[in-house]
């Protein structure tokens, strides 16, 4: 009996170091494996995701955080229509916009928009001439200033780039704008975009006056009064038309 009993423990005692072997063994699968993302949730503040097909990436519902999805294929359906057909090439889509005009208030468009051959020296050679001719002070200069020496010139197509041709001309460049600060402006810009669409008057095909809403969201967001007087002068870079003005109205500060 005592032999049979050893036996026994023995073989228990086998099997339970054979259990504590696979569980560290498990343990330590599991610590070097990487870990499946939580793609529901945000990770700066807990808010709910949603995903941007357009561009492979999950947006913050609440605060705007981005996160890319690498190696992400969306199905092709998402792109047709329920009845089958493919949607329109020219959909509107309020991210590009307010990408294209915040890279030119900015001044972070190429360069190669004012002058393909030369990134416009020839240009602001032309410029800084008018600027001696008439005894301008540089650092002085306005954005109704340069607009007038382009129409002098005959490139007011180059109205949208003023801020990156002040740059140029006076050596000063935009302040600093933090990345999270831009993702929470463009996050709302789309959200005020999206919901004049569906108000807007039937049969309207222009629209409103897109660097007027960058800046009105940005005075709701900001007590900077750097960042809020660049964006005040900068905006008005293309003057909009009377139908296009959205009605001022007090901005409300945002939570």
């Amino acid at each position: 009996l005592r032999w049979q009993a050893g036996l026994a423990l023995a073989g228990c005692k086998h099997r339970l170091s054979s259990l504590h072997r696979r569980g560290r063994f498990q343990r330590g699968l599991q610590r070097d494996l990487p870990q499946r993302p939580d793609v529901e949730r945000c990770a700066a503040c807990g808010g709910p995701m949603a995903v941007d097909a357009a561009r492979s990436e999950l947006r913050c519902e609440d605060c705007g955080a981005l996160r890319e999805l690498v190696g992400t294929v969306f199905d092709d359906s998402q792109f047709y229509s329920q009845e089958g057909q493919k949607a329109k090439s020219g959909t509107f889509n309020p991210n590009r916009h307010f990408q294209f005009w915040w890279s030119h208030i900015l001044a972070r468009e190429p360069e190669e928009e004012l002058g393909a051959a030369d990134g416009g020296e020839a240009l602001l050679a032309a410029l800084r001439a008018m600027v001696a001719r008439d005894r301008r002070v540089l650092r002085l200069l306005t954005v109704n200033d340069v607009r007038a020496m382009l129409r002098e010139v005959g490139q007011t197509e180059l109205n949208k780039n003023v801020p990156l041709i002040l740059k140029k001309l006076t050596g000063v460049g935009p302040p600093q704008v933090p990345e999270a600060f831009a993702v929470r402006v463009e996050n709302l810009f789309t959200k005020a975009i999206e919901i004049g669409e569906r108000v807007r008057r039937a049969g309207r095909v222009n629209r409103n006056y897109y660097p007027y809403y960058i800046y009105r969201i940005v005075e709701a967001l900001t007590t900077d009064h750097e960042i809020r007087r660049f964006l005040a002068e900068k905006t008005r870079l293309e003057g909009p038309r009377r139908e296009d003005s959205p009605r001022r109205s007090s901005p409300r500060r945002l939570a």
